[in-house]
């Protein structure tokens, strides 16, 4: 088992906003963690990567202990971290915010342009200059360089067009071949369908749901009760 996550609660001082969350995923598997606003799910996701400190619970990687690791170890684990907003850095060039986040291992700079060839167009340019698509596009190509075993991403078709998010949902569903797992939190159900094996609803800091992809696809009851909308 790649990931295995069992009991945990975090929350940010007094305010706890994870009680009890159980996960497990396999290696080359995705994930998709959704759910209504506010129910915990971008909290779960740094609570593995480390941004979140769990005040109990645990976090095993193919049997290594996270819990309690800070972020820069979880990294060197095999963890990386596609945030909400991308968050890439406005003064760098492409090319400059890809060197700096290449580790040795399976993926290079090259490697990474040829599944983003429209980050090689603009090389050149700052990420201050690039639209929120190729941002995206950075953002996912900085975190592969790291080599990861678990690759989180958090709502990446943020203010996406139709036509981007149509080729995310590809180049991601892509990633599973390569060995990688994936866990996906996504508030287009259609991106998260294409590219989860399986679903995990969260209400209230739990996973109270779970199902293979498809089959939560058709489950139009499932849908409106966890999302709040018609299937």
């Amino acid at each position: 088992m790649m990931l295995t996550v069992q009991n945990l609660t975090a929350g940010y001082g007094t305010a706890q906003v994870l009680h009890g969350a159980d996960l497990t995923l396999d290696q080359g598997r995705a994930v998709a963690v959704l759910g209504r606003n506010g129910v915990g799910k971008t909290t779960f996701v740094h609570a593995l990567m480390g941004l979140v400190r769990p005040s109990s619970g645990s976090i095993r990687l193919a049997g290594r202990e996270l819990s309690g690791l800070d972020t820069r170890r979880i990294a060197r684990l095999g963890v990386r971290i596609v945030p909400q907003g991308r968050r890439v850095f406005r003064s760098l060039t492409v090319a400059e915010t890809l060197e700096i986040s290449r580790s040795p291992g399976e993926w290079t700079v090259e490697r990474v342009y040829q599944i983003f060839p429209a980050l090689a167009a603009r090389r050149r340019h700052r990420g201050d200059q690039l639209s929120g698509g190729e941002q995206e596009m950075l953002a996912i190509g900085r975190a592969l360089l790291g080599n990861p075993r678990l690759l989180l991403l958090d709502e990446p078709s943020e203010g996406l067009a139709p036509r981007l998010v149509e080729e995310l949902g590809v180049v991601l569903a892509g990633l599973r071949a390569t060995g990688i797992s994936v866990v996906l939190v996504e508030q287009n159900l259609r991106l998260a369908l294409e590219v989860a094996d399986e679903v995990r609803c969260m209400v209230k800091g739990r996973f109270v749901y779970g199902a293979a992809a498809g089959e939560f696809a058709g489950d139009g009851a499932a849908i409106a009760a966890y999302l709040g909308v018609g299937s």
